[in-house]
């Protein structure tokens, strides 16, 4: 198989995943115009369907680039093996993480203080789930870190 026809099946595939993320997102949204009072909540299909449908539509773009242009094709190459561009991004996705971090320990707090406090058995999902978003990727980022110091 040669390049054009890895770079088409990438394209096709791209626009399969574009394809069906925004048909779901569509149908979603006609899901709460037709039947709002049902019982499943179609703000999880387009909230679901957002990050798929967002990647294919940035891969899209990336690849028309480079099958049009092979200038395109050499500096996608050289962004991917240039270590500068790599600190680089490393260094952005530290950024994003700790943004991140921050706001859902804030999102946390403030929903630990601000809920109001109930005497049932029920379970506040909600809170679990903001203290799964803060412990997990936090002892993941740690996990990492210690792996890739023993490396050495």
């Amino acid at each position: 198989m040669n390049k054009d026809e890895k770079l088409t099946r990438k394209i096709r595939l791209r626009w399969i995943v574009f394809s069906a993320g925004l048909l779901l997102i569509l149908a979603g949204l006609a899901l709460k115009l037709i039947a709002p009072a049902l019982f499943l909540e179609s703000r999880w299909a387009i909230g679901f369907f957002l990050i798929p449908t967002g990647w294919a539509a940035a891969e899209l773009a990336k690849l028309s680039a480079i099958r049009k242009s092979p200038e395109a094709a050499l500096r996608e190459k050289v962004q991917n093996t240039d270590e500068r561009m790599l600190s680089l991004r490393m260094h952005a996705g530290n950024s994003a993480f700790s943004l991140t971090m921050a706001l859902s320990i804030i999102a946390l707090l403030a929903y630990s203080f601000l809920a109001p406090a109930e005497e049932s058995a029920a379970v506040d999902w909600i809170w679990y789930y903001l203290a799964f978003m803060v412990v997990v990727p936090l002892g993941v980022y740690v996990a990492a870190l210690i792996r890739y110091n023993s490396r050495g």
